[in-house]
């Protein structure tokens, strides 16, 4: 199954026993978002930031980038206090892990993960791009 999300293709990925989600496109998309999750991902905690399993060259104009699956939309859940406080809580952490970085996400989407029905996690580095501070700002 494929489906697209803007430039990009994104394609169930089976991995042993393991399903995992693929996003193809062209080059400098996908290694442009490779290398922002290994950046935020580098030298610091950040569970609520989801992790680049791998990435395979599939010819010379596209990779695909290998990401765990989160097949549940947090806009699909019962929401209760739980989930609110969840949600808020993934939500600036992701927030926190990107300007630790001088990064800012710019389009953070917030899924379920599987493995932790209580975990949210946030997907998607694609529209990422570095704070500009205002003049004065720390």
């Amino acid at each position: 199954m494929a489906f697209g999300q803007g430039s990009t293709v994104l394609q169930y990925v089976i991995r042993g026993s393991n399903l995992y989600c693929g996003k193809i496109g062209d080059l400098a998309t996908i290694e442009a978002e490779v290398k922002v999750a290994e950046l935020v991902h580098k030298k610091q905690h950040c569970p609520s930031v989801m992790p680049v399993v791998d990435s395979i060259k599939i010819d010379e104009k596209r990779v695909v980038m290998i990401v765990p699956f989160y097949p549940i939309p947090v806009s699909h859940t019962t929401v209760n206090e739980a989930t609110i406080l969840n949600v808020a809580l993934c939500g600036l952490a992701t927030v926190k892990a990107f300007s630790n970085k001088g990064l800012c996400h710019g389009d953070i989407k917030l899924f379920r993960s599987h493995e932790n029905q209580r975990a949210v996690r946030s997907q998607d580095s694609s529209h990422s791009s570095n704070l500009i501070m205002e003049s004065g700002s720390p």
